[in-house]
């Protein structure tokens, strides 16, 4: 998803100290799989971006630029070759207009990393001296495409001693994005009608309880983060939107993907209540679970806007260059790569992650010393006890699997934080099932006959007509839902 956690903490916590001391690396030949000795070549490396982060390129007296190889080499087939008579002078623009040229040029830094389009032989297009602007904050403007390029997305260098801009095409559409951006879209256009359908079912179906309404909280808030996702994935420049309305994406893509953690934690935490026998409240079990579900939105809804709230106000007062600054809408309608992203995102999803695995081992505790028998998936059976056990392993499986994908999420996103050099392939599969992640919820919540029959009651309702054919056994719904008392 566009849009660092504990388990990172447990597998990559040595590099954390590193990425927060920063260091400038403007030769990156030294990580080069292949040089010369006489290094007159070497075979260039794939831009990193956190080889930037201590160059001060957020800095105004700072203009950092993008080359293909390091200074006095140039990209040849493929290869940096030495060369030190072909020198950059480039004019700085504001747009169109020449803002600072000549003696008023400030510190340059050129940071360098060839695109990996170049090197998978992918789209990429060639834009002329002429075709492009280097703007004062490093990215380059292309008015044939009407578009922002920023560092991770072109590399300088001559070509038939001709200064050109290697651009990796990104027309914001499905057919320009990276492979793992393309299945991460087709992902979410497949799981957002089966997140609205769940919705939809959940709130026609004539009864529902405490477990059906927390359900449809959290598929509502699955639902917004997927369909933020799916836009900020196809328009991820700030520069297609204002700045009001890029950071408003940021702050409620934010929200959302929090709010449905959260909600999902609800659903663990109201499981385990449910086993533990604590009601919370005295009065009538209607009015009981009423009160609960009050705090549960309190806490669901209110701890990501408060959370948001920290996020804007960091944003807003920290100055750029630090590395707890959040950065919405520098880089894109998003925050920061690297520890931003690290302390905003993937350490609360990861804390709340290990909280919900906590309550289901305790619950499964629970559920072993109350009953020593394994099947507990008994069909006809109406006791209120085994239908707490049946909701039990239903939400066990969405867990579980909710679980592995947001493990993998956090590993890819560590390991592409820190390391350049893996194949993308390898998180192919686990990005796509997490992008379509509401066929899970739908299979698990909505494909089974008591959801059915309990459609035809309310269908039988609307229409008037008699429900005698429904069976009373099976309009019972351990998974969620159970006639008002």
């Amino acid at each position: 998803m566009k849009c660092g956690n504990i388990i990172k903490y447990f597998l990559f916590g040595h590099l954390f100290i590193n990425s927060v001391t920063y260091s400038c690396i403007t030769d990156t030949r030294s990580e080069s799989l292949k040089i010369s000795s006489d290094h007159s070549w070497y075979l260039p490396t794939i831009f990193n971006k956190t080889n930037t982060q201590g160059c001060g390129c957020d800095t105004n007296e700072v203009v950092c630029i993008r080359k293909c190889c390091d200074v006095n080499y140039v990209e040849i087939n493929k290869t940096c070759s030495f060369n030190s008579t072909l020198t950059m002078d480039l004019p700085i623009f504001e747009h169109q207009n020449v803002k600072l040229e000549g003696e008023d040029l400030p510190r340059i830094h050129f940071i360098s990393g060839i695109n990996q389009c170049i090197m998978d032989d992918d789209m990429f297009y060639e834009a002329l001296r002429d075709e492009f602007y280097i703007q004062d904050d490093g990215r380059i403007w292309l008015p044939a495409m009407n578009t922002y390029f920023g560092q991770e997305h072109y590399c300088l260098d001559y070509n038939n001693e001709n200064i050109v801009a290697t651009i990796c095409i990104l027309d914001f559409d499905i057919q320009g994005l990276l492979i793992s951006e393309r299945l991460t879209v087709v992902g979410m256009i497949i799981s957002l009608p089966f997140l609205f359908i769940t919705f939809v079912v959940y709130a026609l179906l004539p009864v529902r309880n405490q477990h059906g309404r927390c359900l449809m909280c959290y598929v509502f808030a699955l639902f917004q983060t997927q369909l933020l996702n799916v836009i900020t994935t196809l328009h991820p420049h700030p520069d297609n939107y204002s700045a009001y309305v890029c950071r408003t994406i940021a702050m409620l893509c934010l929200f959302f993907t929090l709010a449905s953690a959260l909600w999902a934690n609800v659903m663990s935490i109201d499981i385990y209540l449910t086993f533990s026998g604590s009601r919370g409240f005295q009065g009538s079990k209607r009015r009981t679970e009423k009160r609960r579900f009050t705090v549960y939105s309190i806490y669901a809804w209110g701890v990501p806007m408060l959370f948001v709230i920290l996020v804007m106000v960091l944003s807003s007062l920290v100055k750029p260059n630090k590395w707890y600054n959040p950065g919405i809408a520098d880089q894109e309608c998003w925050l920061n790569d690297g520890i931003p992203s690290l302390l905003y995102l993937y350490l609360p999803i990861s804390t709340i992650a290990i909280a919900n695995i906590s309550l289901f081992t305790i619950t499964s505790s629970k559920i072993r010393k109350s009953q020593k028998e394994t099947a507990v998936l008994r069909k006809g059976i109406n006791s209120r006890s085994d239908d707490n056990k049946i909701r039990f392993s239903v939400y066990l499986k969405l867990f579980a699997v909710m679980g592995i994908n947001w493990t993998m999420d956090i590993i890819a996103w560590a390991v592409d934080w820190q390391v350049d050099r893996i194949p993308h392939a390898i998180w192919y599969v686990t990005e796509f099932c997490n992008a379509a992640f509401g066929l899970v919820i739908f299979l698990i919540f909505v494909c089974k006959k008591n959801i059915w029959n309990l459609l035809k009651r309310r269908y039988y309702m609307i229409m008037g007509l008699p429900n005698t054919t429904i069976p009373t056994l099976e309009i019972m719904l351990p998974n969620g839902c159970e006639p008002k008392s």
